[in-house]
């Protein structure tokens, strides 16, 4: 993609990956579950944290 395009496509494709890791972690023993639950919050946390800063550039549609 050009600079400066939309990226939401990237982005929706990213939380969809997120969101299966989250439900496939569903299938691990608790300890397992609670730790990658952790992981894939602290890492949305993240996404989120970086998009509303600012550091994308032209806001959270523009890649760094």
């Amino acid at each position: 993609m050009r600079p400066g395009r939309c990226w939401s496509g990237m982005w929706a494709a990213e939380a969809s990956a997120v969101s299966q890791i989250a439900r496939d972690a569903e299938t691990f023993p608790p300890t397992t579950r609670a730790a990658m639950h952790g992981c894939v919050r602290d890492y949305a946390h993240a996404v989120v944290e970086r998009q509303w800063s600012g550091s994308c550039g032209k806001g959270a549609r523009t890649p760094p």
